[in-house]
């Protein structure tokens, strides 16, 4: 039992190593804006699946490492991140009885809380302008959901996480 422990808590945070190196490969500008923002998805799958393994504190942990590799203000996606899991810890029971196309309206709306909050903290400290395409990545994590669980779901049966 314990060797399963050991081993998800490096699969799971390995998983969000590859979700950030895919963040910041530099991808071909035309397919730019159809890309979720992997470690967020990442994020919000192993909350919902092992909250006991990922919890607030990770969340946080992780949002100060985008901060760092994104190269922004430290703490705007921490307090995102956190509020994030706090939302989700909230109700993983329902969100784990729902439909795939229903978790994915469910992480659309996570993910617009989520920049929201980005939005209106670097609002605040840097005064950004507003876009449209500031939302359109809500939208991109609710569409690319279901393959991520699907992804995620096999690679965690694979190793036996419990």
């Amino acid at each position: 039992m314990n060797e399963y422990h050991r081993d998800s808590g490096w699969t799971i945070w390995f998983s969000f190593l590859v979700g950030m190196i895919l963040q910041i490969i530099p991808w071909p500008f035309q397919i730019c804006f159809f890309l979720p923002f992997w470690t967020k998805l990442l994020l919000i799958y192993w909350i919902t699946v092992l909250p006991h393994r990922v919890n607030i504190n990770a969340a946080f942990i992780l949002g100060l490492i985008t901060d760092i590799i994104f190269g922004i203000t430290i703490g705007i996606h921490a307090l995102a991140f956190t509020i994030l899991s706090y939302l989700a810890l909230l109700k993983f029971h329902l969100f784990r009885n729902l439909t795939l196309w229903q978790q994915s309206l469910l992480v659309l709306m996570f993910s617009l809380i989520t920049d929201i909050i980005i939005f209106w903290a670097q609002f605040l400290i840097m005064n950004v302008e507003f876009s449209s395409e500031t939302f359109w990545n809500s939208v991109i994590d609710g569409i690319w959901w279901s393959w991520i669980f699907l992804t995620m779901q096999k690679i965690r049966r694979k190793l036996s996480m419990k």
